[in-house]
Protein backbone atom coordinates (compact mmCIF):
# COMPACT_ATOMS: atom_id res chain seq x y z
CA UNK A 1 0.00 0.00 0.00
CA UNK A 2 1.13 3.44 -0.63
CA UNK A 3 0.03 6.89 -0.68
CA UNK A 4 -1.57 6.59 -4.44
CA UNK A 5 -3.74 3.48 -2.40
CA UNK A 6 -5.66 6.06 -0.42
CA UNK A 7 -6.40 8.57 -2.64
CA UNK A 8 -7.87 5.48 -5.35
CA UNK A 9 -9.86 4.22 -1.70
CA UNK A 10 -11.17 7.54 -1.21
CA UNK A 11 -12.30 7.80 -5.44
CA UNK A 12 -13.98 4.53 -5.65
CA UNK A 13 -15.23 3.45 -1.93
CA UNK A 14 -15.99 7.11 -0.78
CA UNK A 15 -14.33 6.15 2.44
CA UNK A 16 -11.38 7.15 4.49
CA UNK A 17 -10.42 4.82 6.92
CA UNK A 18 -13.80 3.54 6.82
CA UNK A 19 -15.50 7.19 7.47
CA UNK A 20 -18.00 8.31 5.21
CA UNK A 21 -21.08 10.38 5.40
CA UNK A 22 -22.29 7.94 6.87
CA UNK A 23 -20.60 7.82 9.87
CA UNK A 24 -21.67 9.61 13.26
CA UNK A 25 -19.17 12.22 15.54
CA UNK A 26 -18.50 9.58 17.63
CA UNK A 27 -17.27 7.73 14.89
CA UNK A 28 -14.77 10.22 13.13
CA UNK A 29 -13.88 11.24 17.03
CA UNK A 30 -12.17 7.22 17.44
CA UNK A 31 -9.63 8.12 14.15
CA UNK A 32 -8.92 11.91 14.73
CA UNK A 33 -9.47 12.03 18.31
CA UNK A 34 -11.45 15.12 19.70
CA UNK A 35 -9.21 17.53 19.54
CA UNK A 36 -9.43 17.99 15.60
CA UNK A 37 -13.41 19.29 15.53
CA UNK A 38 -14.02 22.69 16.33
CA UNK A 39 -17.27 25.18 16.18
CA UNK A 40 -16.88 26.45 12.27
CA UNK A 41 -19.64 29.56 10.41
CA UNK A 42 -20.85 26.62 8.56
CA UNK A 43 -21.17 24.12 11.89
CA UNK A 44 -18.02 22.25 12.65
CA UNK A 45 -15.13 21.15 10.71
CA UNK A 46 -12.87 17.86 12.00
CA UNK A 47 -9.28 19.43 10.62
CA UNK A 48 -7.65 15.76 10.01
CA UNK A 49 -4.61 17.64 8.11
CA UNK A 50 -5.07 15.99 4.67
CA UNK A 51 -8.71 14.74 5.35
CA UNK A 52 -11.39 16.98 6.35
CA UNK A 53 -15.18 16.36 7.58
CA UNK A 54 -17.69 19.38 7.06
CA UNK A 55 -20.90 18.77 9.68
CA UNK A 56 -24.06 20.29 10.62
CA UNK A 57 -26.19 19.03 13.50
CA UNK A 58 -24.38 16.08 13.81
CA UNK A 59 -24.64 15.14 10.35
CA UNK A 60 -21.78 15.18 7.65
CA UNK A 61 -22.50 17.40 5.09
CA UNK A 62 -19.00 16.89 3.04
CA UNK A 63 -15.70 14.56 3.70
CA UNK A 64 -12.61 13.83 2.10
CA UNK A 65 -8.98 15.42 1.13
CA UNK A 66 -7.69 18.66 0.82
CA UNK A 67 -5.35 17.81 -1.30
CA UNK A 68 -3.61 21.31 -1.64
CA UNK A 69 -2.40 20.70 1.66
CA UNK A 70 0.04 17.84 0.42
CA UNK A 71 2.57 21.27 -0.14
CA UNK A 72 2.48 21.63 3.76
CA UNK A 73 3.92 17.68 4.46
CA UNK A 74 1.74 14.98 6.16
CA UNK A 75 2.18 14.67 9.74
CA UNK A 76 3.94 11.02 11.00
CA UNK A 77 1.15 10.84 13.37
CA UNK A 78 -0.77 10.92 10.65
CA UNK A 79 -3.66 8.04 10.85
CA UNK A 80 -3.07 7.93 7.02
CA UNK A 81 0.85 7.27 7.69
CA UNK A 82 0.26 4.36 9.64
CA UNK A 83 -1.78 2.39 6.92
CA UNK A 84 -0.57 3.69 4.04
CA UNK A 85 3.24 5.46 4.59
CA UNK A 86 4.60 8.79 3.61
CA UNK A 87 2.69 10.94 1.12
CA UNK A 88 3.61 13.17 -2.19
CA UNK A 89 3.59 16.49 -2.28
CA UNK A 90 1.92 16.55 -5.36
CA UNK A 91 -1.18 14.32 -7.21
CA UNK A 92 -1.43 14.41 -10.41
CA UNK A 93 -4.76 13.63 -11.58
CA UNK A 94 -3.66 11.04 -14.55
CA UNK A 95 -2.03 9.49 -11.83
CA UNK A 96 -4.78 9.03 -10.24
CA UNK A 97 -7.01 8.24 -12.56
CA UNK A 98 -5.16 5.32 -13.91
CA UNK A 99 -5.00 3.71 -10.39
CA UNK A 100 -9.20 4.10 -10.48
CA UNK A 101 -9.10 2.65 -13.86
CA UNK A 102 -7.46 -0.20 -12.57
CA UNK A 103 -9.95 -0.97 -10.37
CA UNK A 104 -12.59 -0.90 -12.97
CA UNK A 105 -13.75 2.68 -12.24
CA UNK A 106 -14.10 5.40 -14.56
CA UNK A 107 -14.70 8.85 -13.09
CA UNK A 108 -16.59 10.95 -15.69
CA UNK A 109 -15.95 14.49 -16.50
CA UNK A 110 -18.51 16.49 -14.06
CA UNK A 111 -19.96 19.69 -15.75
CA UNK A 112 -18.97 23.51 -14.66
CA UNK A 113 -22.02 25.29 -13.00
CA UNK A 114 -21.33 28.99 -13.01
CA UNK A 115 -18.13 30.71 -13.11
CA UNK A 116 -16.46 29.47 -9.88
CA UNK A 117 -13.16 27.57 -9.53
CA UNK A 118 -12.02 29.27 -13.06
CA UNK A 119 -9.00 27.44 -14.21
CA UNK A 120 -9.91 24.19 -12.73
CA UNK A 121 -11.94 20.93 -14.27
CA UNK A 122 -13.31 18.54 -12.28
CA UNK A 123 -14.06 14.42 -12.71
CA UNK A 124 -16.40 13.01 -10.43
CA UNK A 125 -17.18 9.24 -9.43
CA UNK A 126 -21.31 8.46 -9.84
CA UNK A 127 -20.79 5.36 -7.42
CA UNK A 128 -19.56 7.46 -4.37
CA UNK A 129 -20.20 11.53 -5.42
CA UNK A 130 -16.88 11.66 -5.23
CA UNK A 131 -15.15 14.74 -6.73
CA UNK A 132 -11.50 15.41 -8.48
CA UNK A 133 -10.73 18.94 -8.61
CA UNK A 134 -7.81 19.41 -10.71
CA UNK A 135 -5.63 22.44 -11.74
CA UNK A 136 -5.53 23.10 -15.78
CA UNK A 137 -4.89 26.06 -16.25
CA UNK A 138 -2.41 28.08 -13.51
CA UNK A 139 -2.44 31.32 -14.84
CA UNK A 140 -6.53 31.66 -15.45
CA UNK A 141 -6.73 30.32 -11.97
CA UNK A 142 -3.79 32.60 -9.94
CA UNK A 143 -2.49 29.51 -8.38
CA UNK A 144 0.90 27.34 -8.62
CA UNK A 145 1.40 24.35 -11.15
CA UNK A 146 2.04 22.37 -12.52
CA UNK A 147 -1.29 21.69 -14.44
CA UNK A 148 -3.03 18.12 -13.66
CA UNK A 149 -2.24 18.61 -9.71
CA UNK A 150 -5.23 17.84 -7.68
CA UNK A 151 -6.32 20.11 -5.52
CA UNK A 152 -9.42 18.82 -3.58
CA UNK A 153 -11.30 15.11 -3.32
CA UNK A 154 -14.33 15.96 -1.65
CA UNK A 155 -18.31 14.60 -1.86
CA UNK A 156 -21.29 14.79 0.27
CA UNK A 157 -22.16 10.91 -0.35
CA UNK A 158 -24.63 11.87 -3.36
CA UNK A 159 -24.46 8.49 -5.44
CA UNK A 160 -27.52 9.82 -7.68
CA UNK A 161 -26.17 13.02 -9.13
CA UNK A 162 -25.75 12.19 -12.88
CA UNK A 163 -22.63 14.32 -14.55
CA UNK A 164 -24.95 14.84 -17.20
CA UNK A 165 -26.79 17.28 -15.11
CA UNK A 166 -25.17 20.63 -16.02
CA UNK A 167 -26.74 24.59 -15.26
CA UNK A 168 -28.59 24.10 -18.23
CA UNK A 169 -30.35 21.38 -17.52
CA UNK A 170 -31.39 21.78 -14.10
CA UNK A 171 -32.59 25.16 -15.38
CA UNK A 172 -35.02 23.37 -18.09
CA UNK A 173 -35.64 21.06 -15.05
CA UNK A 174 -36.27 24.13 -13.22
CA UNK A 175 -38.81 25.75 -15.33
CA UNK A 176 -40.73 21.68 -16.17
CA UNK A 177 -41.57 21.82 -12.30
CA UNK A 178 -43.17 25.19 -12.20
CA UNK A 179 -45.42 23.91 -15.12
CA UNK A 180 -46.55 20.28 -13.11
CA UNK A 181 -47.14 22.75 -9.97
CA UNK A 182 -49.72 23.72 -12.06
CA UNK A 183 -51.72 21.10 -13.24
CA UNK A 184 -53.84 18.98 -11.14
CA UNK A 185 -52.53 15.41 -13.13
CA UNK A 186 -49.21 15.37 -14.43
CA UNK A 187 -49.85 12.30 -15.89
CA UNK A 188 -50.52 13.12 -19.50
CA UNK A 189 -47.25 15.51 -19.29
CA UNK A 190 -45.03 12.72 -18.28
CA UNK A 191 -46.83 10.02 -21.23
CA UNK A 192 -45.59 13.05 -23.46
CA UNK A 193 -42.14 13.84 -21.88
CA UNK A 194 -40.60 10.84 -20.07
CA UNK A 195 -37.75 9.69 -21.97
CA UNK A 196 -37.49 5.74 -23.08
CA UNK A 197 -36.46 3.09 -20.74
CA UNK A 198 -32.67 3.46 -20.44
CA UNK A 199 -30.78 4.90 -18.39
CA UNK A 200 -30.98 7.98 -19.33
CA UNK A 201 -35.04 7.69 -17.77
CA UNK A 202 -33.71 7.34 -15.03
CA UNK A 203 -31.59 9.93 -14.42
CA UNK A 204 -34.40 12.13 -16.02
CA UNK A 205 -36.61 10.53 -13.06
CA UNK A 206 -34.06 11.22 -10.32
CA UNK A 207 -33.42 15.10 -11.08
CA UNK A 208 -36.64 16.01 -11.54
CA UNK A 209 -37.55 14.55 -8.41
CA UNK A 210 -34.66 16.32 -6.83
CA UNK A 211 -35.32 19.75 -7.94
CA UNK A 212 -39.11 18.95 -6.57
CA UNK A 213 -38.17 18.35 -3.59
CA UNK A 214 -35.90 21.78 -3.28
CA UNK A 215 -37.41 23.85 -0.45
CA UNK A 216 -34.69 26.65 -0.10
CA UNK A 217 -36.26 30.15 -0.46
CA UNK A 218 -39.88 28.29 -1.61
CA UNK A 219 -42.73 29.89 -0.14
CA UNK A 220 -44.79 27.88 2.73
CA UNK A 221 -47.64 27.34 0.73
CA UNK A 222 -45.64 25.89 -2.37
CA UNK A 223 -43.86 23.60 0.06
CA UNK A 224 -46.85 21.83 0.69
CA UNK A 225 -47.58 21.63 -2.98
CA UNK A 226 -44.51 20.59 -4.32
CA UNK A 227 -44.66 17.83 -1.09
CA UNK A 228 -47.94 16.78 -2.99
CA UNK A 229 -46.39 16.42 -6.25
CA UNK A 230 -43.13 14.44 -4.81
CA UNK A 231 -45.54 11.99 -3.59
CA UNK A 232 -47.73 11.65 -6.77
CA UNK A 233 -44.59 11.14 -8.98
CA UNK A 234 -42.88 8.55 -6.60
CA UNK A 235 -46.29 6.65 -6.66
CA UNK A 236 -45.83 7.00 -10.62
CA UNK A 237 -42.17 6.41 -10.63
CA UNK A 238 -43.41 2.82 -8.85
CA UNK A 239 -46.31 2.12 -11.82
CA UNK A 240 -43.98 2.66 -14.45
CA UNK A 241 -40.92 0.43 -13.25
CA UNK A 242 -38.60 3.09 -12.55
CA UNK A 243 -38.38 2.52 -9.34
CA UNK A 244 -37.42 -0.88 -7.38
CA UNK A 245 -40.30 -1.86 -4.44
CA UNK A 246 -36.92 -1.14 -2.12
CA UNK A 247 -36.73 2.40 -3.68
CA UNK A 248 -40.27 3.24 -3.52
CA UNK A 249 -40.26 2.30 0.09
CA UNK A 250 -36.90 4.57 1.30
CA UNK A 251 -38.64 7.26 -1.11
CA UNK A 252 -42.09 6.54 0.82
CA UNK A 253 -40.24 6.84 4.88
CA UNK A 254 -38.70 10.15 3.41
CA UNK A 255 -41.91 12.00 2.05
CA UNK A 256 -44.00 10.14 5.22
CA UNK A 257 -40.96 11.69 7.65
CA UNK A 258 -41.02 15.30 5.94
CA UNK A 259 -45.04 15.38 5.62
CA UNK A 260 -45.18 14.76 9.08
CA UNK A 261 -42.81 18.08 9.61
CA UNK A 262 -44.75 19.98 7.66
CA UNK A 263 -47.97 19.07 9.59
CA UNK A 264 -50.09 17.79 7.14
CA UNK A 265 -52.88 15.41 7.67
CA UNK A 266 -52.90 11.49 6.70
CA UNK A 267 -49.86 10.71 6.56
CA UNK A 268 -48.61 7.27 5.95
CA UNK A 269 -46.63 5.81 8.58
CA UNK A 270 -43.40 6.33 8.13
CA UNK A 271 -43.10 2.85 10.14
CA UNK A 272 -44.74 1.41 7.24
CA UNK A 273 -42.52 2.50 4.93
CA UNK A 274 -39.38 1.01 7.02
CA UNK A 275 -41.65 -2.27 7.48
CA UNK A 276 -42.07 -2.11 3.71
CA UNK A 277 -38.41 -1.83 3.20
CA UNK A 278 -37.56 -4.61 5.34
CA UNK A 279 -39.61 -6.69 3.68
CA UNK A 280 -38.14 -5.72 0.30
CA UNK A 281 -34.57 -6.17 1.09
CA UNK A 282 -34.93 -9.07 3.14
CA UNK A 283 -33.40 -12.06 0.60
CA UNK A 284 -30.62 -9.42 0.15
CA UNK A 285 -29.37 -9.76 3.96
CA UNK A 286 -27.52 -12.60 3.86
CA UNK A 287 -25.40 -11.37 0.46
CA UNK A 288 -25.14 -8.02 2.17
CA UNK A 289 -23.60 -10.10 5.00
CA UNK A 290 -21.05 -11.73 3.23
CA UNK A 291 -19.51 -8.93 1.47
CA UNK A 292 -18.91 -6.70 5.07
CA UNK A 293 -16.00 -7.64 7.19
CA UNK A 294 -13.46 -8.49 4.30
CA UNK A 295 -11.30 -6.86 1.44
CA UNK A 296 -13.25 -6.27 -1.69
CA UNK A 297 -11.41 -6.49 -4.74
CA UNK A 298 -14.29 -6.91 -8.26
CA UNK A 299 -15.27 -3.42 -8.81
CA UNK A 300 -19.25 -4.46 -8.79
CA UNK A 301 -18.79 -5.24 -4.87
CA UNK A 302 -17.29 -2.68 -4.06
CA UNK A 303 -19.89 -1.14 -5.59
CA UNK A 304 -22.76 -2.89 -4.60
CA UNK A 305 -21.21 -2.50 -0.58
CA UNK A 306 -21.04 1.45 -1.31
CA UNK A 307 -24.80 1.82 -2.52
CA UNK A 308 -25.42 -0.68 0.39
CA UNK A 309 -23.75 1.70 2.98
CA UNK A 310 -25.64 4.31 1.74
CA UNK A 311 -29.10 3.07 1.43
CA UNK A 312 -28.95 1.40 5.08
CA UNK A 313 -27.70 5.08 6.41
CA UNK A 314 -30.66 6.55 4.87
CA UNK A 315 -33.47 4.16 6.13
CA UNK A 316 -31.70 4.14 9.26
CA UNK A 317 -32.63 7.67 9.77
CA UNK A 318 -36.13 7.11 10.29
CA UNK A 319 -35.56 4.45 13.39
CA UNK A 320 -37.51 6.87 15.70
CA UNK A 321 -40.32 6.17 13.99
CA UNK A 322 -40.16 2.91 14.53
CA UNK A 323 -42.21 1.79 17.97
CA UNK A 324 -42.42 -1.82 17.38
CA UNK A 325 -39.61 -3.89 19.30
CA UNK A 326 -39.50 -6.67 16.48
CA UNK A 327 -39.55 -4.24 13.67
CA UNK A 328 -36.33 -2.09 15.84
CA UNK A 329 -34.43 -5.62 15.96
CA UNK A 330 -35.16 -5.88 12.13
CA UNK A 331 -33.66 -2.57 11.11
CA UNK A 332 -30.69 -2.66 14.10
CA UNK A 333 -29.56 -6.06 11.62
CA UNK A 334 -29.13 -4.35 8.81
CA UNK A 335 -27.93 -1.05 11.02
CA UNK A 336 -25.26 -2.77 12.59
CA UNK A 337 -24.13 -4.25 8.96
CA UNK A 338 -23.39 -0.46 7.87
CA UNK A 339 -20.14 0.04 9.81
CA UNK A 340 -18.79 -3.43 8.19
CA UNK A 341 -19.62 -2.64 4.30
CA UNK A 342 -16.13 -0.59 3.62
CA UNK A 343 -15.51 -0.21 6.96
CA UNK A 344 -12.31 -0.96 9.25
CA UNK A 345 -13.27 -4.29 9.59
CA UNK A 346 -12.53 -5.20 5.80
CA UNK A 347 -9.12 -5.36 6.77
CA UNK A 348 -7.93 -2.25 4.82
CA UNK A 349 -6.81 -0.06 7.92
Amino acid sequence: MDDLDFFADLVTTGTVLGLDHTSSPAEVERVYGPAATYDAPSGRITDGGLVEFGWWEGRVTYFGAQVHRLGLGVEPDDPLVGRYGSFRSVLDVDDLLAAARARGFTPEEAPRWGAGNAGYAEYREPSTGVGVLYLVDPEEAGERGPAGRVAKMLGTGDDRRSTRWDAAEHRAVAARVRHLLALDDPTPWLDRHEPAPEEERTDWWRHLRLVVSNRYGVEPAEVVRRWRLRTGLDRLAVERGVDTEAEAALALAGTSAEGLELGIADVPPVSDAVERWLDAMEDEHAAARALGGRHLVEADEVRRARALRNRIHEIAAHAPHVESTALADRLRAWTDLRPLLLGPAEGRW
